[in-house]
């Protein structure tokens, strides 16, 4: 009895609290009554207060998607530069017969022009005597099938040409490789003059993309230079047996404003290049020494040819010390410049450019150009020398098969002789001037030698009359 006694008292006690305030002070108690009311209201109030700030408003998450959006587009795009290659041909589409021929029969004579035999130079000493077995290299077992065309990792071909303005003549044509594997560049001229037997005016490389440009002439120039185009690469592909990935077509106004905008090129000149050809509107004054070249006088330089003694051939290889100037500077260019620079440039050149390349393609090669030291620039000329007229430049054969082997062909497999021009694009079998080179030996050329993007102003000599 005594114990629940006790427990009442305690619970009456923790109920009551008016022991803590003397005299039954009835105003005290309702005050700190109403003020811990107050204390847990405002506690309420600042609970509801954080959790409104800590919710984002909708700009705010705007924002921060943004952010992400474009930091994950930043990374794509770092990712894809840096293993975006430019996309391969497939087996099926080897853009080249691979049927072999048979052995090639004997040249028609002409008895008005000699044919070549051992020892005779074939621009300079003409011999009498029978139209011999042509010349043709070894002979390879030819594939059986596109399946053993297989296609080497990093290598590509892209053919570039330079026309004037006027009659739409290719001035420069070149074939360049762009070997990513071992960082090289190796770029083949092929002469304005060199012999083609298909249905063209003057039989002339030259002449091959302004044909195919009247084949399809629209009166649109930027509609019609595609085909032209896409038609001289079919020519050198099923001729010469390679690939070609890309194409590029630039006019000689082009040229001039992007040489402009990289702020012109320096050569040296050991002989002043002095010219009037009012027709063309060509009038060339520049003199011996070290020059720096602007658009126009970058433009005289590639054209000239008057003083050469071997004409056209001097001409390419005045080019070839250009091309090498022109590497250095959009090198140099290329590190130096800023966005905006960068951007004039990439402009300018899209102006006058025709051009398969997309942009990702231009950040593939101007990345790889990057990497490429000029001791690893190769500049040469197709193999060949002018027949004995002097009025074209023949190709030969065995000494460009060679070439191409080593560095324009894109599969393991090399080509072979039994699948080589096998339409005889670069040769015109009843003529024996002409075959005689074709079919030469491969010492049989104007100039066999490699001239790399470090040495070529020491190695390269242009004869002067």
């Amino acid at each position: 009895m005594m114990q629940n006694n006790l427990n009442n008292a305690n619970n009456d006690n923790e109920e009551d609290v008016s022991m803590y305030y003397p005299d039954g002070d009835a105003e005290h108690i309702a005050r700190d009554d109403h003020d811990e009311a107050f204390l847990n209201e405002t506690i309420k109030k600042k609970k509801k207060i954080r959790r409104r700030n800590g919710r984002l408003k909708k700009s705010q998450i705007a924002m921060i998607v943004s952010i992400f959006v474009i930091y994950a587009l930043v990374l794509v795009v770092a990712a894809w530069m840096i293993f975006y290659k430019p996309a391969q041909p497939t087996v099926e589409e080897l853009p080249f017969d691979i049927t072999p021929m048979e052995p090639s029969q004997n040249v028609v004579s002409d008895p008005n022009k000699p044919p070549l035999t051992s020892g005779d130079d074939p621009v300079k000493s003409p011999s009498d005597g029978t139209v011999t077995e042509p010349v043709t290299g070894e002979t390879e077992q030819p594939a059986s099938s596109a399946d053993e065309y297989v296609i080497k990792e990093g290598v590509y071909n892209i053919l570039v040409v330079g026309h004037d303005d006027a009659a739409l003549l290719a001035d420069v044509t070149m074939i360049v490789n762009v070997n990513t594997k071992d960082n090289a560049i190796t770029v083949m001229q092929i002469p304005r003059d060199t012999f083609i037997s298909l249905n063209v005016p003057t039989n002339r490389a030259n002449a091959a993309f302004n044909t195919f440009y009247n084949q399809c002439y629209s009166g649109s120039y930027d509609a019609t230079v595609p085909y032209a185009i896409e038609e001289l690469e079919k020519m050198y592909e099923k001729s010469l047996c390679i690939n070609i990935h890309h194409t590029a077509v630039l006019s000689l106004a082009g040229f001039q404003n992007i040489v402009n905008i990289m702020g012109g090129v320096g050569v040296y000149l050991p002989e002043g290049m002095y010219y009037e050809d009012p027709e063309q509107n060509l009038y060339i004054n520049i003199g011996s020494g070290y020059q720096w070249l602007n658009g126009y006088q970058a433009e005289c330089f590639v054209r000239f040819r008057s003083g050469y003694t071997q004409g056209d051939l001097g001409r390419v290889s005045a080019q070839k010390i250009f091309l090498t100037a022109l590497f250095e500077q959009a090198k140099s260019t290329v590190k130096s410049a800023s966005v905006s620079k960068l951007t004039e440039i990439a402009t300018e050149i899209s102006k006058y450019l025709t051009t398969n390349l997309s942009v990702s393609d231009l950040m593939f090669y101007a990345k790889a150009f990057l990497n490429i030291d000029m001791e690893d620039i190769s500049l040469l000329t197709i193999p060949g020398n002018m027949e004995r007229s002097n009025q074209y430049y023949v190709v030969n054969r065995a000494a460009t098969l060679k070439v191409i082997n080593q560095y324009f062909n894109i599969y393991e497999r090399e080509i072979s002789d039994s699948i080589f021009d096998r339409n005889g694009t670069f040769n015109l079998y009843y003529d024996a001037w002409i075959s005689e080179v074709y079919y030469a030996g491969s010492d049989y050329v104007y100039d066999n030698h490699i001239y790399t993007g470090d040495s070529i102003n020491e190695d390269l000599f242009i004869p002067r009359n």
